[in-house]
C-alpha cells in the first residue's frame, strides 16, 4: 500500500472526523471511510456500555447477526460463529480483531476480514490502528461529553430547574456559559448569562438585549459564520463554532462556542439553548501574530529589493501602495507628502480612501496627519470622536494611524491609515509601519540625493566649459590662488585677496594674498564690519581712494596698512546669495581705473559661478566619499557577528573616514543603569575603557539623555565628571564630539570621537557624524541580537538533547533488564563512527540516532517485550513493529528527521534478511549499519530474561562470523581493531 495515499487517506478521515457529538454520526463516518479504502470483506463495529461489561452493535458491514450484544472477554468470532452469522466465502481468511482503546480505557472494538495477506495485510493492519487512533479520542470525547449531559440533567431535575444551581454547574465545564429562550416566533431571549461573561465582556442580559441581542457584540467579519451557527442550533442540531467577540471596551476576544438545543417533542421546536464556550483568545493571538510576523518579514524583503532597485518616487510609491496597502491596511491607506512652502502636506494620488472624499491638503499641525507631521512622532488612535485634532474626511473612520516619513529629523511625509472599526489598530501595526517609513525615508532621499548629484554634474560640465581661466583647478583653496593670480594679472596689479565666508562660524576669512595683504592671513571680518564686512553684507561693489582715511577700513591688529593705497572690492554671488569678497589694491603711483573696477565685477561673476561649481564638486565628492565610507563599512560589518568584532570595525572605519585621533563605544548596561566602555581606537591610556556614567552624565550622558549631537571643548572640560577630565588631560584632547546610539526607540549606547587638535567641523561633517551613529547603533543593536539569538540557539539544542535523554530514561524504567543498554550502544557506536571519520556534524545526527534507536517499544505491549520465552509468530510480528513505529513517531519533528536513519533501519542486515524494509549491502545507511554491530554485541554482552549473557570473546567471534552475512564487513573490521586496542590496554 502506497505510504502516499494511505497518509492522504488519514489526512482525509482526520478531517471528516469530530464534527458532531453523536455517536452514530462518527461511527458512520468510520465506517464509511473503511469500506472506501479498506474494501474488507466483512466488518462489525462495537462500542462500549457504561460499565464496559458488553459491547453493542453500532455498525456492520456484509454481515447479519440478531444479537446487538457482545460480552467483552468473548471472541467476538466465536460470538458470530455462535450465532450462526454466515461470513464471505473464500479460500485465504484473515479474520482480525482490533480494540479502540486510549489511555488505558477501552472504549470499543472493530473486526474485520482483510481481502489482503503478508506483508501487505500487516501495513493494513498498521494502517486501521492509526485510524482507529484517531477514532478513540473523539469517542472518548463524546462519552464525556454525554457523561456531563448526564450529570447537567440529574442536577436539574434534582434543583429543580434552580437556576444558580444549573449556571454553576456551566461554570465548572466551560470559561463561559449561557441559557437561550426560544420563542415560537424563531427569536432568542436571553434567560441567563455566566458571571464570567459579564466580568469579562462588560455587558449584562440586560444590556444585551437592549443592544439588538447577542449579535451586536459579534465581530463585524464573523457575523455570517454566527447566524449560521444560531440557525443550526435552532433547528435541532448541536454545533460548534469559532468566533470573535468584542468586549464594552472594545477588546476583541475569541470564543469556542458550543451550543446545544433542548427540543419539545410537544411544541415540535426548540424551546432553549444552552451553551457552553471557551476563551480561545491567547491561542489565536499566538497564531496570529506568527503569521502577522510571517507575513511582515516577507514583506519588508519585499520591499527593501524593491528600494534598492527603485530609480524614482513613482514607481517607490506604487509599491509600497501594493506591498502594504494590499496585504496589511486594506481600508483607508497612503502618504500625505510635505510641501514646505506651503506650510502643509499635500495627498499623493496613489491614496486610496473607501467611503467619502479626502482632504487635498492638510495644514501643519492640523488633524493627526499635520499634528504627526509637525511633531515627528507616530500617533495612533482609538476612537477619532474622541479625538480633538481629527479631520473628518471618511464619515465610517473609527481609528486612525499615522507614521512619519523621516530623513534623519525632518520629517517628508506622513503615511496614514484608517479603519472603521474602533481600536483596530495595534502596536505591531504602529512598529511596522515605523520600519517601513524608515526604508521609505531611506530610499526617496537616495533618489533624490541621485538625482540631485546628477543634476549638479551637470551643473558642473556646464560651468566647466564657460570657466576656462579656472579649468585646471579641482579645490577651492586651488581655485582661489588661481583666482586670484589671474585677477590681479589681469589688472596688472600685485597685491589683493579672495575673502571667503563661513556659515557656521558667521565669518570672513582671507583665503587666498598676495603683496602686503598676506600679513593679514589668519584674520577673520564679520559680516557688516570694514570694506569687506559691508560689500558682502549689501552686495554692492565699493571703491575705496585712501585706505588710510576711510572711514570703512578696519585697521589691522598686527602692523599697519600701506600709505597712499587705494582698494577696490566686489562681492562674489552664489544663487543670488554672497558667499565671499575679492579685494584688490593699487599703489598711489598706479591709480585704478574704471575699466579695472569693470572687470573686477566681470570676474566676480566668474568667480561665483567657479566657486560654486567647486563647491557642488567637492560637496558631491564629500558626499559620496561619505555614502562609499558608509558602505564599506556596512560591508565590513555585515560579515561580522562578534559585538567586539564589529566594534573594532565600526571605531577604525570612523576615525579613518572621519578624520579624527580616536574613537569609543560606550555600551548601555540597562542593570546597572550606566554606560560602559565597549571598544574603541586611538588611545595612548587605559583610563578610556575604565570610563563609565550614567545617562545625563557629563556631555555623553546628555548627549543621550538629550537626543541631539554634543561637543566637548577645553573651556568646558572643568563641568566634566573627573575621569574625563583625567582622559582629556592625559591624552591632550581638543576636542570631543558625542552621540546618542538609539535603535528601534531603544538605547544603546554612546559613539564618541576625540581630537588632538583644533577643530571646527563643517556640516557636512556633522551629518556625516550623525549617519555614522545611526550606522552604528544598528550595527551594535544587530550584533547583540544576533549574540542573543546563538544563546538562546544553544539553550534550544540542550534543551532537545535533554528531552530525547529523558524519553530514554523513561523507557529504561520500563525494561529494567536493558537498563543502561542505550547508554553502552551509543557511546560505542559514536567510537566506530569516529574511527570510520564520520564528519562531527554528522555525529549529532548518529548520536540522537542512537539514544532513540528502541523509541518504537513504547507501543509494544509489556507481556510481549518482557517475555522470558520465545516468542510466537504474532507476537513477533508485534514486536518487528517497532521500527516502522519509531519513524512514525519520529518522522513528524523536523528537528529529528537527520536522526532517522537508526531507529528505523538498525534491524536491517547486509544480506536483506533484515526488517522493516529488507534493505540489503550499502542500501543500509552507514548509521544503522555501524550502530547494529554495536547493538548486537551488546545485546549479546547482557542479560535477557531468555537467555543469560555470552562471554565477551563469543560474542566478538559471532560478530566476526556474521560478517558479509549480517554486518558491513568495513564496520567490523574497524570493531575488531577496537576490540584488539581495548584488549591490550587492558
Amino acid at each position: 500500500m502506497l505510504k502516499r495515499v494511505a497518509l492522504e487517506a488519514l489526512h482525509k478521515l482526520s478531517f471528516a472526523l469530530g464534527t458532531t457529538l453523536s455517536f452514530e454520526h462518527e461511527c458512520r463516518v468510520f465506517v464509511e471511510w473503511l469500506k472506501a479504502f479498506i474494501r474488507p470483506r466483512a466488518a462489525i463495529l462495537f462500542l462500549a456500555d457504561e460499565e464496559k461489561q458488553n459491547f453493542r452493535v453500532v455498525a456492520r458491514i456484509n454481515l447479519k447477526v440478531n444479537e446487538t450484544e457482545l460480552p467483552v472477554g468473548l471472541d467476538p468470532w466465536e460470538w458470530l460463529k455462535k450465532l450462526g452469522a454466515r461470513l464471505p466465502a473464500g479460500k485465504i481468511r484473515r479474520n482480525l480483531a482490533l480494540p479502540i482503546i486510549i489511555e488505558g480505557e477501552l472504549l470499543g472494538l472493530l473486526a474485520y476480514v482483510s481481502r489482503r495477506r503478508g506483508q501487505i495485510m500487516e501495513e493494513e493492519q498498521r494502517l486501521v490502528n492509526l485510524a482507529l487512533g484517531y477514532f478513540a479520542p473523539i469517542l472518548r470525547n463524546i462519552y464525556r461529553y454525554q457523561n456531563i449531559e448526564k450529570l447537567v440533567e440529574k442536577k436539574t431535575a434534582e434543583l429543580k430547574f434552580s437556576e444558580e444551581r444549573h449556571r454553576y454547574i456551566s461554570e465548572l465545564i466551560s470559561d463561559y456559559a449561557y441559557c437561550f429562550l426560544v420563542t415560537a416566533d424563531g427569536k432568542l431571549k436571553g434567560e441567563w448569562l455566566s458571571e464570567s461573561f459579564v466580568r469579562v465582556f462588560g455587558f449584562t442580559q440586560k444590556e444585551i438585549d437592549e443592544r439588538g441581542g447577542w449579535q451586536s457584540m459579534v465581530h463585524p467579519a464573523d457575523l455570517p459564520a454566527a447566524i449560521i451557527h444560531a440557525q443550526k442550533v435552532l433547528l435541532g442540531q448541536p454545533d460548534v463554532c469559532e468566533v470573535r467577540f468584542v468586549t464594552r471596551h472594545g477588546e476583541v476576544r475569541w470564543i469556542r462556542d458550543f451550543a446545544r438545543p433542548a427540543w419539545d417533542e410537544r411544541l415540535g421546536r426548540v424551546v432553549r439553548i444552552y451553551g457552553a464556550a471557551q476563551d480561545i483568545t491567547e491561542r489565536k493571538q499566538r497564531e496570529e501574530a506568527l503569521e502577522r510576523q510571517l507575513q511582515e518579514l516577507r514583506t519588508l524583503q519585499a520591499f527593501g529589493e524593491v528600494c534598492d532597485a527603485s530609480s524614482e518616487e513613482e514607481s517607490l510609491f506604487a509599491e509600497f501602495m501594493k506591498l502594504f496597502g494590499q496585504t496589511f491596511f486594506k481600508e483607508d491607506f497612503g502618504l500625505y507628502l510635505m510641501d514646505e512652502e506651503a506650510g502643509g502636506l499635500r495627498l499623493h494620488h496613489y491614496y486610496r480612501q473607501s467611503t467619502g472624499l479626502a482632504v487635498d491638503f492638510i495644514p501643519l499641525g492640523k488633524g493627526v496627519i499635520g499634528q504627526v507631521a509637525v511633531e515627528g512622532k507616530p500617533k495612533r488612535v482609538g476612537d477619532v470622536r474622541e479625538e480633538k485634532n481629527y479631520l473628518p474626511a471618511n464619515p465610517n473612520t473609527l481609528s486612525e494611524l499615522a507614521v512619519p516619513v523621516k530623513v534623519g529629523e525632518r520629517v517628508i511625509a506622513v503615511i496614514n491609515t484608517e479603519s472603521a472599526f474602533p481600536n483596530y489598530f495595534t502596536p505591531e501595526d504602529e512598529r511596522l509601519l515605523l520600519t517601513v517609513a524608515s526604508q521609505l525615508g531611506s530610499a526617496w532621499e537616495r533618489i533624490r540625493l541621485e538625482r540631485e548629484t546628477r543634476k549638479r554634474l551637470a551643473e558642473l560640465e556646464a560651468i566647466n566649459k564657460i570657466t576656462v581661466a579656472l579649468r585646471k583647478a579641482d579645490k577651492t583653496e586651488e581655485a582661489l590662488t588661481i583666482l586670484l593670480t589671474e585677477v590681479l594679472s589681469l589688472v596688472g596689479l600685485e597685491a589683493g585677496g579672495v575673502y571667503l565666508f563661513d556659515p557656521l562660524n558667521q565669518e570672513l576669512r582671507l583665503a587666498a594674498a598676495r603683496g602686503w595683504l598676506t600679513s593679514l592671513e589668519g584674520e577673520v571680518i564679520k559680516p557688516g564690519e570694514g570694506i569687506v564686512g559691508y560689500v558682502f553684507s549689501s552686495g554692492k561693489p565699493y571703491h575705496c581712494f585712501d585706505l588710510t582715511r576711510d572711514a570703512l577700513v578696519l585697521k589691522p591688529k598686527d602692523g599697519s596698512l600701506p600709505e597712499g593705497w587705494q582698494a577696490a572690492a566686489v562681492p562674489i554671488m552664489m544663487s543670488n546669495e554672497p558667499s565671499g569678497v575679492i579685494f584688490i589694491a593699487s599703489p598711489a603711483a598706479q591709480r585704478m581705473t574704471k575699466e579695472q573696477t569693470e572687470v573686477l565685477s566681470s570676474v566676480a561673476e566668474i568667480a561665483g559661478i567657479a566657486l560654486h561649481r567647486l563647491r557642488l564638486h567637492e560637496e558631491t565628492e564629500r558626499r559620496l566619499s561619505y555614502l562609499q565610507a558608509l558602505r564599506t563599512i556596512d560591508l565590513a560589518i555585515s560579515a561580522a557577528t562578534e559585538l567586539k568584532l564589529v566594534i573594532n570595525i565600526l571605531t577604525e572605519n570612523i576615525i579613518s573616514h572621519l578624520e579624527v585621533d580616536a574613537a569609543a563605544i560606550f555600551l548601555f548596561n540597562p542593570i546597572f543603569n550606566y554606560f560602559e566602555y565597549g571598544g574603541g581606537q586611538g588611545f595612548c591610556s587605559k583610563t578610556a575603557s575604565e570610563l563609565t556614567f550614567k545617562p545625563g552624565e557629563g556631555f555623553m550622558g546628555k548627549a543621550v539623555f538629550e537626543k541631539r549631537l554634543l561637543n566637548l571643548e577645553a573651556d568646558g572640560i572643568s563641568e566634566e565628571p573627573e575621569v574625563i577630565r583625567r582622559l582629556w588631560k592625559q591624552e591632550r584632547f581638543s576636542v570631543a564630539y558625542a552621540a546618542g546610539l538609539v535603535a528601534k526607540g531603544a538605547t544603546k549606547g554612546v559613539l564618541t570621537v576625540w581630537l588632538r587638535r583644533p577643530f571646527k567641523p563643517q556640516k557636512e561633517w556633522l551629518d556625516f557624524f550623525e549617519a555614522l551613529s545611526v550606522q552604528t547603533a544598528i550595527a551594535v543593536s544587530d550584533a547583540q541580537l544576533f549574540e542573543e539569538l546563538q544563546r538562546t540557539n544553544f539553550e534550544l539544542t540542550v534543551a532537545y538533547d535533554a528531552t530525547i535523554e529523558g524519553w530514554v530514561r523513561t523507557l529504561d524504567l520500563r525494561d529494567k533488564e536493558t537498563e543502561s543498554h542505550t547508554q553502552r550502544v551509543t557511546e560505542m557506536t559514536l567510537e566506530i563512527a569516529r574511527a570510520m571519520g564520520v564528519s562531527s556534524e554528522l555525529m549529532v545526527h548518529f548520536r540522537r540516532g542512537a539514544i532513540l534507536h528502541d523509541i518504537g517499544k513504547m507501543a509494544v505491549p509489556d507481556y510481549i517485550l518482557f517475555k522470558p520465552g520465545p516468542l510466537e509468530e504474532s507476537e513477533w510480528a508485534m514486536m518487528k513493529q517497532h521500527p516502522q513505529l519509531a519513524y512514525e513517531i519520529l518522522y513528524p519533528i523536523k528537528f529529528l528527521r537527520p536522526a532517522l536513519d537508526i531507529p528505523y533501519c538498525h534491524h536491517e542486515r547486509w544480506n536483506g534478511s533484515g526488517y522493516p524494509r529488507g534493505l540489503k549491502g550499502e542500501e543500509i545507511p552507514l548509521a544503522a549499519r555501524i550502530f547494529a554491530v554495536a547493538d548486537v554485541y551488546d545485546a549479546l554482552t547482557s542479560d535477557r530474561p531468555y537467555r543469560p549473557s555470552w562471554p565477551k570473546e563469543k560474542a566478538v567471534n559471532f560478530i566476526k562470523e556474521k560478517s558479509g552475512e549480517l554486518f558491513d564487513p568495513r564496520v567490523v573490521a574497524v570493531f575488531l581493531e577496537m576490540v584488539k586496542a581495548d584488549e591490550q590496554k587492558e
